[in-house]
């Protein structure tokens, strides 16, 4: 049969319409989907028309184009189905085509080719007019300026979807209708497209788009997407994806500041000296037409780097000598010089030795019937994928059949298996699992990597579990030594695991040695057998029967517990249907946002068919939108009461969440009782310790409660889950945003499959309608097409494997090409790339730290300015949970005592860095003693102890990098006087979330950056702790951690900034727009002269020379700083200061002149409660545990600090016998 080419070349012909002319060109711009590589236009004389084609080859990317033209030629009557029999062949609907449909790509004219709607008004006098330009596929590369000054919440195929549909829903447009019809599968199996349009009353003008995809949610979301850009074009749309802010939020109001004229001279007199330019050209500046204050700091010369050989990761089988783990030659112990033959005998005399227990345990998994299987397949074949639910524990027994396998037959020291999973914490837990199987202890044959933590096994004869993203950093020195490698939770389609799975197939094409096998739960087996047709799939599928289980909905929930939603419960809702969902009240309070709360548009909870009065009235009068945890509480009290035995797995949609529900349980009378349940939290920032009790059964008796993120849906599983409680919500994450949204129906399935397969009757209860559920995405999207490519792009560099465009264009799906544009730009911008894109030395550094690069700048910044403890330990705080723990459900806002650690100062970080460098010196005493200071002050002695070693570990890991030990010497900051080092730790806060910025309206209401209406968390020491109580900020200006979207913004971990702070570390932009007039990052406007506002941004350069400095040559922080070094230091602690901004008669106090000397300049005393009593003043006598030794802090440009005051009894709390915990119940 002829192809669709030569069929529209013969119609065009017979009917004399002209010649079809097709331009392929590489690349168009910014079109997110699945493998589009290439862009045709078909166009014929005469013809109004443009057809669009995008695939991954040329030749399909020109059947797809005349696809479209063939399409729109049917629908326009302009051919009939005879002349295309393909196409009327594929969907019958075009043989009598509407003429009011056309299909995909770009007309010329589109705004003139389509008539409007009968139904539409006539065009107002001052309406637009009825011509739109044309948007094009642009051909040439992306203009770098356009792309990097672009606004970071774009438009794309994680939200387009979803902001068209509220676009319709405010201006009272009907809904779009996607008309999807699936064609032949020749272009690469873009075998959907889908159709929409929107008519936009103003305009008089019908806006359409088509999208292709390899599924039909992929084409209406491309779909979308591309209508949602055209809506932008014509200004119909906001630029800027802006859930649930208004349109025109108020505007902050104008910060006065007034810098004192003798720092103003100062910071001349020291640019001059170090040869520093500045902007002076500011006089033309204006809200139309700013100019940028940012100056970029000379470009040190970077010997360009070597990309390795054949652009692959280097790798080798297990040799002599070598341990593959630390990747470094073995030069002691019991390996040292050992022949493998040797290393084989012995390992096989151990495994005779083995007890038959173990073995017979084994057995008992439900992936041991197809041991054999497994293992002839890897024979066989260099790439296996093995697919089975997660209840099959594949995860864990893979690994251990290959080492065993390999082992008995007398090769052991040969096998060397590295398995990554998309999870560290699946990492830690697989790797005690099998190690607990196995009858060893964690570092003998068995061991796991994660960020910040390694467990090495043996050189030989070993596994090694690691996390995807640490798995790429250990891939940057090579794979030397494995002789397996093992990829798990692909079917997640996880961003890191995606590239894994890119590096591995180019690596599989070039060592055909190497065996590599992938696992997954569910995966389509056609996608992968492409994706590695080079070097052949093997497959073995595990089929298992679905566990003798029923299922339930929301609906059903209610009837059989006869629930009846509280008062509380009843007025929340009343209060929210007030309010309107899409706005944010004054004040914020009625807002919970550990409530998992998420925009539902239209409510299931309304008319339920098939159901009594009663439950209907008790759903119509709750919020489907909020996680309803009074129904869990009651239906976990009935499953605790009346259930059979079992573990109950509830999945929710994130850390707070999990963490919200977990503190109203554990204060619950029945739950939270230990002598009746045990509940466990599972996410990713879970202890060690937490992590170790899933690993055991429960005590007889005992109801064990796991509250979990879809972690348990991945590698790792609980065994005797008996009842899964599922939210059907999971957290999103997109660009910069977080945000908690509906689950997919394939996410659910797996949820379904954690019910222990032992014949014993299991029951899921689905948090959702029926309804609801039936309108749920079949999948998600995968994560390398809506997530920020900025740290991807960073550890990518870091492999030395070439273009990174041309790397990453590879993956399954990869990402648009704007993405890793974008995020070059922002690295480039960061200093960790050059002009020609190669690494600096710093972003050398930055790819081999596990924090985000800003963050580890920050860190830099830190040793830098004479406070790198203080830096890695704010640095670990920000990978783990809170410590604090309430006593009462009642407990909305953080503690009397827990705010007590931030001292006079408005920040959760510097609370967090106090509450650990606390910690710490107890546990320096003893692990007892930290015990027990953590107990009675209400903190989380887990969480405290892991953030401890992940602080060292961080600084570890930098002393390996070449800095001295001395750098990271003990900087104990006193909250409660007036301590310079709090200035300058704020200011590391501030450059390490860029962006992340606000200004406070009132109490809780903030306007951030991107102009979002968003609430400070109730957990934040900025909120005070009644209700009636209001708190006043020297500044407006605050920095945060993440801002997380529910139905509401939340932005958590807060600290109040100065203006100066953010101008100097902070603002992405420092825009003049007047002689008086700055705006920073287009949102918060400083009244401040322009030419004292471009001395201070002058300054950031001259900092990241500094750094740059110390990169290249560690060993600096030790030399004696001159006197420019200095200078710059102290200019830094007095910008830094919290009021230096301030308008006042006299100059402010204490400035350093020129070197600081810390004082208590007027600090009283914190009121503290000590072992016997209480006490005020200057704190009181010395704690038992010994107080801090006087000490220097050397670092660049720093001076040597005095040794701070005598701290007070109680830096948060100390010790203390009995406490009046009624000051704590504010309700």
């Amino acid at each position: 049969m002829a192809d669709i080419k030569t069929e529209l070349y013969a119609a065009l012909g017979r009917r004399k319409l002209g010649t079809p002319i097709y331009t392929t060109v590489d690349l168009p711009k910014a079109k997110p989907t699945d493998q589009m590589r290439f862009s045709c236009e078909l166009k014929v004389a005469g013809i109004d028309y443009v057809g669009l084609g995008v695939s991954s080859s040329k030749k399909a990317a020109m059947s797809a184009a005349a696809k479209s033209f063939g399409i729109w030629m049917l629908s326009q009557q302009k051919l009939s189905a005879a002349d295309l029999p393909q196409l009327a062949a594929t969907d019958p609907e075009l043989a009598n085509p509407d003429p009011n449909l056309w299909g995909a790509a770009i007309p010329r004219n589109f705004g003139d080719a389509v008539p409007a709607p009968p139904s539409a008004k006539k065009k107002k006098k001052n309406a637009m007019p009825n011509v739109v330009e044309p948007v094009e596929v642009k051909t040439e590369a992306v203009p770098m300026e356009a792309i990097s000054d672009a606004p970071k919440d774009q438009w794309t195929m994680d939200n387009a979807k979803k902001g068209l549909n509220e676009f319709c829903q405010k201006a009272r447009l009907p809904l779009p209708t996607y008309k999807v019809r699936q064609h032949s599968n020749e272009a690469h199996a873009m075998n959907f497209t889908a159709e929409a349009s929107v008519y936009i009353q103003g305009l008089d003008q019908t806006i359409m788009a088509t999208g292709t995809g390899t599924n039909k949610k992929m084409a209406e979301t491309q779909c979308a997407l591309f209508l949602v850009r055209q809506l932008t074009a014509v200004e119909a749309m906001p630029e800027t994806a802006l859930p649930n802010a208004p349109k025109k939020p108020t505007e902050p109001a104008p910060i006065t500041v007034a810098l004192d004229t003798s720092i103003i001279e100062r910071i001349r007199d020291h640019l001059k000296a170090t040869d520093s330019i500045h902007v002076l050209d500011t006089l033309e500046a204006s809200p139309e037409d700013p100019v940028s204050l940012l100056v970029r700091p000379e470009e040190r010369e970077v010997k360009p780097q070597t990309s390795s050989s054949d652009d692959v990761v280097a790798w080798c089988p297990p040799i002599t000598n070598f341990d593959p783990w630390r990747q470094a030659e073995i030069t002691e112990g019991p390996f040292f010089d050992l022949p493998l033959s040797q290393v084989n005998a012995d390992f096989a005399e151990s495994t005779l030795a083995e007890p038959d227990s173990i073995t017979e345990a084994r057995k008992a998994h439900l992936v041991y019937p197809f041991r054999g299987e497994i293992l002839e397949t890897i024979k066989q074949y260099q790439v296996t994928l093995v697919k089975g639910p997660t209840d099959t524990k594949k995860s864990s027994q893979i690994a251990q059949y290959i080492l065993d396998n390999a082992i008995s037959r007398g090769v052991g020291a040969e096998c060397n298996v590295i398995q990554s999973v998309s999870r560290q914490v699946s990492a830690t837990a697989l790797a005690a699992k099998v190690a607990e199987e196995r009858g060893e202890a964690l570092g003998q044959s068995v061991g796991y990597g994660v960020r910040f933590e390694d467990v090495y096994p043996r050189p030989f004869g070993s596994i090694m579990f690691t996390a995807s993203r640490k798995m790429i950093q250990r891939m940057q020195n090579g794979l030397q030594g494995i002789s397996h490698l093992i990829v798990d939770d692909i079917h997640e389609r996880e961003l890191y695991t995606d590239f894994v799975l890119l590096l591995v197939r180019d690596m599989a094409r070039t060592y055909p040695n190497l065996k590599i096998i992938l696992l997954s739960a569910v995966v389509d087996t056609e996608c992968f057998n492409e994706y590695f047709e080079d070097v052949g799939l093997g497959i073995v599928d595990i089929e298992q029967p679905l566990a003798n289980v029923d299922y339930f909905f929301i609906e059903d929930v209610v009837t059989f517990l006869n629930y009846t939603p509280s008062a509380e419960v009843i007025t929340k809702m009343s209060k929210k249907r007030k309010h309107n969902t899409s706005e944010i009240d004054v004040t914020g309070e009625e807002v919970d946002e550990d409530s998992g709360s998420l925009a539902i548009g239209e409510s299931t909870f309304i008319n339920i068919q098939g159901y009594s009065e009663p439950t209907k009235a008790a759903l119509a009068s709750m919020d489907e939108g909020a996680i309803p945890f009074e129904l869990i509480e009651h239906l976990l009290v009935d499953i605790h009461k009346q259930g059979t035995e079992g573990t109950v797995l509830v999945f929710l949609p994130g850390d707070i969440v999990v963490r919200g529900l977990r503190k109203r349980l554990k204060t619950h009378q029945v739950l939270g009782n230990p002598a009746n349940c045990q509940i466990l939290a599972f996410y990713d920032k879970s202890t060690d310790a937490e992590q170790k009790l899933l690993g055991q059964p429960p005590s007889a008796g005992i109801r064990r409660i796991v509250l979990s993120t879809n972690i348990c849906e991945t590698a790792f599983s609980i065994s005797d889950v008996a009842y899964v409680v599922d939210s059907c919500r999971t957290r999103e994450v997109s660009y910069n945003r977080n945000s908690i949204e509906w689950a997919s129906k394939a996410s659910i399935a797996h949820r379904r499959r954690c019910i222990r397969a032992d014949g014993e009757k299991g029951f899921v209860f689905h948090l959702c309608t029926r309804k609801r559920y039936e309108l749920l995405d079949e999948t998600s999207i995968p994560e390398m097409l809506k997530v920020s490519m900025f740290e991807l792009t960073l550890a990518a560099k870091g492999l030395r494997l070439g273009n990174v465009h041309s790397l990453i264009e590879k993956a399954l799906s990869p990402p648009p090409v704007d993405a890793i544009v974008t995020s070059e730009i922002a690295l480039k911008k960061l200093g960790a790339l050059t002009d020609a894109f190669e690494l600096t030395h710093l972003g050398k550094l930055l790819s081999t730290l596990p924090v985000a690069p800003s963050l580890g700048k920050a860190i830099i910044l830190g040793i830098v300015l004479g406070i790198g403890d203080v830096a890695c330990t704010f640095a670990a705080t920000t990978s783990f949970e809170l410590p604090w723990i309430q006593m009462d459900r009642r407990h909305k806002r953080l503690a009397h005592r827990h705010r007590s650690f931030n001292g006079k100062h408005f920040s959760d970080h510097l609370g967090l860095v106090c509450v650990n460098q606390r910690y710490r010196e107890q546990y320096r005493h003893s692990e007892r003693t930290a015990a027990g200071y953590a107990t009675e002050n209400g903190l989380d002695f887990d969480v405290l102890t892991s953030v401890m070693k992940a602080s060292k570990y961080l600084i570890d890991n930098l002393i390996a990098n070449g800095f001295p030990e001395s750098a990271f010497a003990d900087a104990i900051i006193d909250p409660n006087f007036n301590d310079d080092r709090v200035g300058l730790f704020l200011s590391i806060v501030t450059s390490a979330f860029d962006g992340n910025f606000a200004y406070v309206m009132n109490r809780r209401l903030v306007v951030t950056a991107d102009k979002t209406r968003a609430l400070i968390s109730k957990d934040s020491c900025l909120l005070p702790v009644e209700r009636a109580q209001t708190y006043e900020f020297d500044s407006p200006l605050v920095v945060f951690t993440e801002q997380v979207y529910t139905h509401t913004a939340i932005i958590n971990q807060v600290s109040e900034v100065n203006p100066l702070q953010v101008l100097l570390f902070g603002a992405k932009r420092v825009d003049a727009t007047g002689l008086k007039s700055v705006k920073l990052d287009n949102a918060f406007t400083i009244e401040i002269p322009v030419h004292v506002a471009s001395l201070i941004a002058a300054l950031r350069p001259c900092l990241d020379t500094v750094i740059a400095t110390v990169c290249e040559s560690p060993e600096a922080v030790l030399s004696e700083p001159d006197h420019n070094g200095l200078e710059l230091t102290n200019l830094v602690k007095i910008l830094s200061q919290p009021d230096v901004w301030k308008p006042r008669s006299d100059p402010p106090s204490g400035l350093p002149q020129p070197i600081p000397t810390l004082g208590r300049q007027n600090g009283r005393g914190h009121r503290g409660r000590g072992h016997r009593g209480r006490g005020r003043g200057r704190g009181g006598p010395p704690r038992p545990y010994g107080q801090p030794v006087p000490h220097q802090i050397p670092g660049y440009g720093s001076s040597a600090y005095p040794p701070p005051p005598p701290p007070p009894v109680m830096y948060g709390g100390a010790p203390i016998q009995a406490y009046d915990y009624s000051m704590d119940y504010y309700g």
